[in-house]
């Protein structure tokens, strides 16, 4: 499908350790490190999010969750 087509690159990572060979380059806290580098770097909000709404409008924000209109909603809070 469009998927493969597109060339997507996935980068996924789930590590609980590592070969003790590896164990002193990358530590936790520089995978730690790369991994928000990365999140920064891609801002996956502008892919995730599809709706920004005033919380007063959250009636309807959920309604377009039912009825799939909407992937996500992002809150806002203003006085106004």
């Amino acid at each position: 499908g469009r998927f493969h087509r597109s060339h997507v690159k996935l980068i996924a990572s789930q590590v609980s350790s590592l070969p003790p060979k590896l164990s002193l380059r990358w530590t936790k806290s520089r995978r730690m490190e790369l991994a928000w580098n990365l999140l920064n770097e891609l801002n996956p909000s502008q892919y995730l999010i599809s709706h920004t709404m005033n919380v007063q409008q959250a009636k309807s924000a959920y309604e377009l969750l039912d009825n799939g209109s909407a992937l996500q909603i992002a809150f806002t809070y203003s006085d106004s």
